[in-house]
């Protein structure tokens, strides 16, 4: 996939920074950490930029999307490395993406709303006491309502994933505020209606960045 080599970076450098703070893990207390945490993410999410349908693809001319996560998270801390650790989460997301078929001859546009469960699971790092940054690839899945210019509603199966990458700062005892930035991709299967008992599957997908602010309440 032509985001492949922003994930390989991303990780490397992850693990650099994961190296080079192994050695301050003595500066955290596990004992006063609060670990587990809920979380709201509100972003932005890639447009539709193709689709298929009886065999053949088409280009389609993407509009911004959007997505809110509601993630219940866990951190898990080494004992032998205290500044390195693993995070887990799960929850649910409602996503919209959207686009315009790019052939002038057609007007048809496409919109998707989603709503569906997801998990993640990666690597968590202390930068300091006041400073964890993350790298968790994640999956979802779930239903959309469809709606296409001039073509019958229906409904459709969502399968999104990707992979994120945020920071996180502490502020008091309880509130994390942090930013992610993600290679996200999508992908939805639709049953399309041609004509009143002809029906052909449509799959419409895209990729490419987005980023979210995130708060997160410790417990």
């Amino acid at each position: 996939m032509h985001y492949t080599k922003g994930i390989i970076l991303l990780t490397a450098t992850l693990g650099v920074i994961a190296s080079g703070q192994a050695e301050e893990g003595d500066k955290f207390s596990e004992s006063k950490s609060k670990d587990f945490s809920l979380r709201v993410s509100v972003g932005s999410a890639p447009g539709i930029d193709e689709g298929e349908v009886l065999g053949m693809t088409f280009p389609v001319d993407a509009d911004n999307g959007s997505q809110i996560e509601f993630l219940a998270v866990k951190r898990f801390w080494s004992k032998n490395h205290p500044a390195i650790g693993g995070v887990f989460g799960g929850g649910i997301f409602i996503a919209n993406n959207s686009g315009v078929d790019a052939d002038p001859s057609s007007s048809a546009k496409f919109d998707l709303s989603a709503f569906g469960i997801m998990g993640q699971g990666g690597l968590a790092v202390k930068l300091g006491k006041h400073i964890v940054v993350e790298a968790s690839p994640y999956l979802g899945l779930g239903g959309a309502s469809v709606e296409i210019t001039n073509f019958t509603d229906g409904g459709a199966v969502y399968v999104m994933y990707g992979l994120k990458g945020g920071i996180f700062v502490l502020l008091g005892q309880s509130i994390e505020l942090g930013i992610e930035g993600s290679i996200h991709g999508f992908s939805s299967d639709v049953e399309l209606e041609l004509s009143p008992g002809l029906t052909t599957d449509l799959t419409l997908t895209g990729s490419g960045p987005s980023v979210a602010a995130v708060l997160a309440v410790k417990f």
